[in-house]
């Protein structure tokens, strides 16, 4: 569920008129949580890697192996994909919050001010 969460909450941050802080840390706190997607495939290939069980039972002897299939390879992919649309939508971010002299934008500097003259 948590990659479904993590893009539904993407695109809530960045369509949904919110303050330029909410969405830097939002967008924050999902780069450093998507890393730890990648433990869940880690700790796959560490199984597939580690196990092969040979047993002899009543004298016949079983061979068990685990290797990879589609499954885990488009988990994979489906989780480097993730991590790097984060990653490329916070560097939209910081290109849109930084101003062309270095610093950060403020509340001021976010709202379009239309001055009328008559």
């Amino acid at each position: 569920i948590w990659p479904y969460l993590k893009n539904v909450i993407l695109v809530i941050i960045w369509y949904l008129p919110t303050t330029i802080e909410h969405q830097t840390s939002t967008l924050l706190w999902l780069s450093r949580l998507s890393k730890y997607t990648l433990v869940d495939v880690f700790a796959v290939i560490g199984v597939l890697v580690g196990v092969q069980l040979q047993l002899d039972v009543g004298g016949t002897e079983a061979v068990t192996r685990a290797e990879p299939r589609f499954g885990i390879i488009a988990f994979f992919l489906a989780t480097v994909w993730e991590f790097l649309q984060i990653e490329l939508v916070k560097a939209m971010h910081e290109r849109k919050v930084v101003v062309p002299g270095g610093r950060r934008r403020n509340r001021i500097e976010e709202e379009e001010v239309v001055v009328e003259e008559g």
